[in-house]
């Protein structure tokens, strides 16, 4: 079980409504995993190490820094160091999002699973525009996407993500430096950089999944992750997956669904709220 952090801006403000709310939803992500696992590490740089731990002292079993290679890369890229994070492991691994808060252990399926992510995604449209802009602005696209290119776009969803099957994101790890280093001088004709990220990180894995036929067990199969009862915090404990994800910048900028992330880590560890708080108003992670 381990965790990646992001960089640049992404470090700080995470796409939430303020930075403070990164902050409380590291803290109750990191704390909740504690919870269910004996061992969750942390991958990160220098800067995430000296933010999470030193600094916010989140109780990370393991702390690896591992990332400072990615400097060199544009910042918006923030899917690099999960993708690096995944390739490091030498057995099986779940990666859980920062801002994803579990109430339970994953089931024994899950954690042996091959392949796992959060669940399928089917023809989002986003990822029709990113591949459009992509063709028109004379992209080199892996042979192996063609399928996701001309046909339906098939993605996994990386809010959980691993597996046993360390080879194939090895081969993802592989697969997308080289898309960067075909393609950086064109990086700049793109209106916006970050659409790369799911493109990169989850339409290119559900490809290589496709092209050597591989299996990928869903946590959420059957669910609609889209429902909106899966940031409703009060029903997280009766729901058959006890499992809430604020799964976008829309939700991460809801008065009321950050009102609850900050309300759950103060009710389930006020020592920590206070100690963040306090940090806060020195200035010293803002």
């Amino acid at each position: 079980m381990f965790q990646g952090t992001v960089s640049g801006e992404n470090r700080r403000h995470g796409g939430w409504l303020e930075p403070k709310y990164n902050y409380y939803s590291w803290a109750l992500s990191s704390l909740m995993l504690r919870e269910q696992y004996p061992k969750v590490e942390l991958i990160t740089d220098k800067m995430g190490k000296q933010l999470l731990v030193d600094c916010m002292k989140l109780p990370y079993s393991k702390v690896s820094v591992e990332l400072d290679f990615l400097d060199q890369y544009p910042t918006d890229l923030w899917a690099l160091g999960k993708i690096v994070s995944y390739a490091m492991q030498r057995s099986g691994f779940i990666h859980v999002d920062s801002d994803i808060f579990i109430l339970e252990r994953f089931s024994r399926k899950i954690e042996r699973a091959s392949l796992i992510a959060q669940n399928a995604e089917h023809n989002l449209e986003f990822y029709s525009r990113t591949i459009d802009e992509l063709k028109q602005n004379n992209f080199h696209l892996p042979s192996f996407m063609e399928s996701n290119i001309h046909g339906t776009r098939q993605a996994s969803n990386a809010g959980i993500f691993g597996g046993n099957d360390n080879q194939l994101f090895k081969n993802l790890e592989h697969e997308v430096f080289t898309f960067i280093e075909q393609n950086q001088n064109r990086f700049s004709r793109l209106s916006n950089l970050g659409m790369l990220n799911p493109f990169l990180e989850q339409l290119m894995f559900q490809s290589l999944v496709t092209r050597d036929n591989k299996k990928v067990t869903y946590y959420l199969d059957g669910i609609n992750p889209d429902d909106s009862e899966m940031v409703l915090f009060h029903l997280a404990p009766f729901r058959s997956k006890r499992y809430i994800h604020v799964y976008s910048r829309t939700l991460k900028n809801d008065a009321n669904v950050v009102r609850n992330v900050e309300l759950m880590l103060h009710h389930r560890y006020p020592k920590v709220y206070f100690r963040l708080n306090s940090l806060l108003r020195d200035w010293k992670i803002c």
